[in-house]
């Protein structure tokens, strides 16, 4: 995408503004995504090891997106302390 930056330094408002190469699309919120799909296929979530300090909230907030949606989902992480939420 050409940036020099991990992804998880950038805030929403930064990342929605990068664009995918040749195309139009921008990175979307999780939350879009749900409804984008809208439980026509199996998700696989992968929750990558980030540099945030509450590994319960972040697995709660991913947890309350996820409550109510329909469709079939894997969630799967090799950071211990996310498997362990």
């Amino acid at each position: 995408m050409g940036i020099d930056r991990k992804l998880d330094s950038y805030c929403y408002s930064e990342l929605e503004k990068l664009v995918f190469p040749n195309t139009n699309v921008h990175i979307p919120l999780f939350s879009d995504v749900l409804k984008l799909v809208s439980s026509k296929v199996l998700l696989v979530i992968e929750i990558k090891k980030t540099n945030i300090t509450s590994y319960s909230k972040y697995c709660k907030k991913i947890t309350k997106l996820l409550k109510n949606y329909t469709g079939d989902f894997v969630i799967k992480s090799f950071d211990i302390r996310i498997v362990n939420n």
